[in-house]
């Protein structure tokens, strides 16, 4: 079970990445279930300035990761993170770190069983 925020308009990046870091922590959950924690990886995807995507994944933890810092001073009009809680344990690491994909003509992104941005019209499939 995995969990995704995403941000669009003005927003502080940060402000995003602390509330994913809630989520992965299971501080922000409403009930004491098996998925409240997501320990098994993260992924990013925002929007740059010239409407290509930017993307980051990490398997560990968001907690853990000091990839995330490379958010914090992001400028965007759009971002998406994603927490992941593997439900099988020989399912993590590197392989199974959901990144998210793209959807245009422009070829492929990352792929992500969870969203899928087109950066042209900002829709989510």
């Amino acid at each position: 079970m995995c969990r995704l925020i995403i941000a669009r308009g003005r927003f502080d990046p940060a402000a995003v990445l602390d509330a994913a870091l809630g989520m992965s922590t299971g501080v922000t959950a409403l009930q004491d279930v098996p998925t409240r924690v997501h320990p098994n990886g993260w992924g990013a995807v925002w929007r740059r300035d010239d409407g290509t995507l930017g993307a980051l994944r990490d398997h560990r933890a968001l907690a853990e990761s000091p990839r995330s810092a490379e958010l914090l001073d992001l400028r965007t009009d759009m971002l998406a993170v994603h927490v992941r809680h593997a439900t099988l344990p020989e399912k993590t690491g590197p392989r199974f770190t959901h990144p998210l994909e793209r959807l245009d003509d422009t070829g492929p992104g990352t792929s992500c069983t969870t969203a899928s941005c087109r950066p042209s019209t900002g829709a989510w499939a």
